[in-house]
Protein backbone atom coordinates (compact mmCIF):
# COMPACT_ATOMS: atom_id res chain seq x y z
CA UNK A 1 0.00 0.00 0.00
CA UNK A 2 1.13 3.60 -0.83
CA UNK A 3 1.51 6.35 1.65
CA UNK A 4 1.32 10.19 0.97
CA UNK A 5 2.61 12.82 3.48
CA UNK A 6 3.01 15.90 2.99
CA UNK A 7 6.05 17.47 5.42
CA UNK A 8 5.92 20.74 6.84
CA UNK A 9 8.01 22.57 3.87
CA UNK A 10 5.53 21.27 1.50
CA UNK A 11 7.63 18.51 -0.06
CA UNK A 12 5.02 15.67 -0.81
CA UNK A 13 6.22 12.14 -0.24
CA UNK A 14 5.50 8.83 -1.43
CA UNK A 15 6.18 5.96 0.10
CA UNK A 16 5.45 2.28 -0.30
CA UNK A 17 7.07 -0.51 2.60
CA UNK A 18 7.62 -3.49 1.22
CA UNK A 19 8.37 -5.87 4.28
CA UNK A 20 10.22 -8.78 2.90
CA UNK A 21 12.74 -5.98 0.61
CA UNK A 22 15.87 -4.52 1.88
CA UNK A 23 15.97 -2.36 -0.88
CA UNK A 24 15.33 1.34 -1.02
CA UNK A 25 15.07 3.78 -3.44
CA UNK A 26 14.75 7.36 -3.05
CA UNK A 27 13.46 9.40 -5.98
CA UNK A 28 13.03 13.40 -6.66
CA UNK A 29 10.45 14.66 -9.20
CA UNK A 30 11.68 18.36 -10.04
CA UNK A 31 8.14 19.42 -11.87
CA UNK A 32 10.23 21.01 -14.84
CA UNK A 33 10.73 18.87 -18.10
CA UNK A 34 11.06 19.52 -21.55
CA UNK A 35 6.78 21.06 -21.72
CA UNK A 36 7.59 23.76 -19.70
CA UNK A 37 10.86 25.53 -21.61
CA UNK A 38 10.33 27.94 -23.87
CA UNK A 39 12.12 27.14 -27.57
CA UNK A 40 15.08 29.18 -27.30
CA UNK A 41 16.02 27.05 -24.49
CA UNK A 42 14.77 24.01 -25.62
CA UNK A 43 16.62 21.10 -23.80
CA UNK A 44 18.04 22.71 -21.01
CA UNK A 45 16.12 20.74 -18.47
CA UNK A 46 18.12 17.45 -19.88
CA UNK A 47 21.49 19.83 -19.95
CA UNK A 48 20.93 20.91 -16.57
CA UNK A 49 20.49 17.49 -15.46
CA UNK A 50 23.50 15.94 -16.30
CA UNK A 51 25.43 18.91 -14.77
CA UNK A 52 24.27 17.77 -11.61
CA UNK A 53 26.29 14.77 -11.71
CA UNK A 54 29.72 16.76 -12.80
CA UNK A 55 30.62 17.50 -8.76
CA UNK A 56 29.64 19.26 -6.18
CA UNK A 57 31.64 21.81 -3.30
CA UNK A 58 32.62 18.42 -1.44
CA UNK A 59 32.67 16.06 -4.57
CA UNK A 60 33.97 15.40 -7.88
CA UNK A 61 32.29 13.84 -10.45
CA UNK A 62 34.87 10.77 -9.79
CA UNK A 63 33.92 10.74 -6.29
CA UNK A 64 30.41 10.58 -6.69
CA UNK A 65 30.74 7.99 -9.12
CA UNK A 66 33.61 6.20 -6.74
CA UNK A 67 31.03 7.06 -3.58
CA UNK A 68 27.72 5.04 -5.11
CA UNK A 69 29.83 2.50 -6.59
CA UNK A 70 31.13 1.58 -3.28
CA UNK A 71 28.00 0.84 -1.54
CA UNK A 72 27.06 -1.35 -4.58
CA UNK A 73 23.58 1.34 -5.66
CA UNK A 74 22.47 3.18 -8.49
CA UNK A 75 22.20 6.89 -8.71
CA UNK A 76 20.74 8.33 -12.08
CA UNK A 77 18.43 10.72 -13.51
CA UNK A 78 16.23 11.38 -16.54
CA UNK A 79 14.45 14.01 -17.98
CA UNK A 80 10.91 13.51 -19.60
CA UNK A 81 8.57 16.04 -20.99
CA UNK A 82 6.83 16.67 -17.35
CA UNK A 83 9.49 16.10 -14.72
CA UNK A 84 12.99 15.71 -14.49
CA UNK A 85 13.97 12.75 -12.02
CA UNK A 86 16.99 12.00 -9.68
CA UNK A 87 17.20 8.81 -7.76
CA UNK A 88 18.92 6.15 -5.78
CA UNK A 89 18.82 2.79 -5.28
CA UNK A 90 20.99 1.18 -2.45
CA UNK A 91 20.20 -1.74 0.30
CA UNK A 92 18.06 -0.18 3.29
CA UNK A 93 21.88 -0.48 5.60
CA UNK A 94 23.27 2.60 3.09
CA UNK A 95 19.70 4.64 2.77
CA UNK A 96 21.90 7.58 4.84
CA UNK A 97 24.90 7.85 2.75
CA UNK A 98 22.53 7.71 -0.31
CA UNK A 99 20.42 10.46 0.40
CA UNK A 100 23.49 12.70 1.32
CA UNK A 101 24.67 11.87 -2.22
CA UNK A 102 21.60 12.92 -3.54
CA UNK A 103 21.39 15.91 -1.54
CA UNK A 104 24.72 17.15 -2.02
CA UNK A 105 24.41 16.82 -6.11
CA UNK A 106 21.04 18.64 -5.73
CA UNK A 107 21.68 21.19 -3.31
CA UNK A 108 25.47 21.97 -3.94
CA UNK A 109 26.59 21.19 -7.90
CA UNK A 110 29.16 23.69 -9.18
CA UNK A 111 28.26 24.01 -12.73
CA UNK A 112 31.73 24.76 -13.81
CA UNK A 113 32.45 26.34 -16.77
CA UNK A 114 35.10 23.89 -18.51
CA UNK A 115 32.23 20.98 -17.67
CA UNK A 116 29.31 22.74 -19.07
CA UNK A 117 31.32 23.08 -22.50
CA UNK A 118 31.85 19.32 -22.16
CA UNK A 119 28.68 18.51 -21.88
CA UNK A 120 27.45 21.05 -24.76
CA UNK A 121 29.98 18.76 -26.70
CA UNK A 122 28.61 15.55 -25.29
CA UNK A 123 24.73 16.68 -26.02
CA UNK A 124 25.90 17.62 -29.30
CA UNK A 125 27.34 13.91 -30.07
CA UNK A 126 24.08 12.53 -28.54
CA UNK A 127 22.09 14.19 -31.31
CA UNK A 128 23.56 12.41 -33.99
CA UNK A 129 22.47 9.24 -32.67
CA UNK A 130 20.04 7.44 -34.36
CA UNK A 131 17.70 6.47 -31.85
CA UNK A 132 17.36 9.90 -30.97
CA UNK A 133 16.62 11.19 -34.55
CA UNK A 134 13.82 8.54 -34.97
CA UNK A 135 12.08 9.69 -31.76
CA UNK A 136 12.92 13.26 -32.81
CA UNK A 137 10.62 12.34 -36.21
CA UNK A 138 8.02 10.84 -34.36
CA UNK A 139 7.52 13.84 -32.12
CA UNK A 140 7.73 15.93 -34.85
CA UNK A 141 5.24 14.29 -36.84
CA UNK A 142 2.69 14.92 -34.07
CA UNK A 143 3.69 18.16 -33.67
CA UNK A 144 3.41 18.51 -37.66
CA UNK A 145 -0.24 16.83 -37.17
CA UNK A 146 -1.46 20.04 -34.83
CA UNK A 147 -1.72 17.13 -31.92
CA UNK A 148 1.47 18.65 -29.27
CA UNK A 149 1.50 22.33 -31.23
CA UNK A 150 2.57 25.32 -29.09
CA UNK A 151 3.87 23.56 -25.94
CA UNK A 152 7.11 21.88 -24.69
CA UNK A 153 6.06 18.18 -25.51
CA UNK A 154 6.02 18.73 -29.16
CA UNK A 155 9.80 19.70 -28.79
CA UNK A 156 12.91 17.42 -27.79
CA UNK A 157 14.29 16.89 -24.82
CA UNK A 158 17.68 17.89 -26.04
CA UNK A 159 16.15 19.88 -28.40
CA UNK A 160 18.55 22.47 -28.99
CA UNK A 161 22.09 23.34 -27.09
CA UNK A 162 22.22 26.52 -24.75
CA UNK A 163 24.29 28.74 -26.90
CA UNK A 164 26.02 31.06 -25.18
CA UNK A 165 24.26 34.17 -26.77
CA UNK A 166 20.85 32.67 -25.83
CA UNK A 167 21.14 31.38 -22.64
CA UNK A 168 20.83 33.25 -19.13
CA UNK A 169 23.91 34.65 -17.87
CA UNK A 170 23.48 32.36 -14.91
CA UNK A 171 23.70 28.98 -16.71
CA UNK A 172 26.15 30.26 -19.37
Amino acid sequence: MFRKDTLANGIRVVSETLPKSRSVSIGVWVKVGSRHEPAALGGVSHFIEHMFFKGTEKRTAKDIAIEMDSLGGEMNAFTSQEATTFYVKVLDEHLPKAIDLLADILLSSRFAPAEMEKERAATEARKQDAEYRDSRRIWSGLGKAGIVTGIGVGLAIIALLVSRTRAPRSIR
